[in-house]
C-alpha cells in the first residue's frame, strides 16, 4: 500500500537527506585533511570534539526544520534546502579536488 506524501513532508525529508549527506561528506573531507569552512562549527569542533559538534549540529538543524514544517513554512524550508544543497555540492567538490590532488 502506498501513502501520499505531502509537499511539506517531502520538503522536510529533503532537508533530512541533505543534513545526512552534509554530515557524511564533511566527515570524509575532514578525514582527508580538509578543514570545516563554517567558523562556528570549526570552533565547536575544536572545543567539544568533532563527534559532539556534529551531533549538536544535526539536532539543531532537525529541530529548526521540524519547527518550520510545523508552522507550515515549507516555503522557507525550501529556501533553506537550496542553501543546504549548495553546501553539499561544495563539500562534494572539495572531496573531488582533494582526490584529484592526491591521485
Amino acid at each position: 500500500m502506498m501513502y501520499a506524501i505531502s509537499r511539506t513532508q517531502e520538503t522536510l525529508r529533503t532537508f533530512i537527506v541533505l543534513l545526512v549527506a552534509d554530515g557524511i561528506l564533511t566527515s570524509i573531507g575532514l578525514e582527508q585533511g580538509a578543514i570545516e569552512a563554517n567558523p562556528l562549527w570549526r570552533s565547536l569542533s575544536l572545543s567539544w570534539g568533532y563527534a559532539l559538534a556534529m551531533v549538536g549540529k544535526s539536532i539543531l538543524g532537525t529541530v529548526i526544520a521540524i519547527y518550520l514544517w510545523r508552522l507550515g513554512r515549507s516555503d522557507l524550508l525550501k529556501v533553506v534546502n537550496i542553501g543546504f544543497f549548495l553546501i553539499v555540492c561544495s563539500n562534494l567538490s572539495v572531496l573531488i579536488f582533494q582526490t584529484l590532488r592526491m591521485g
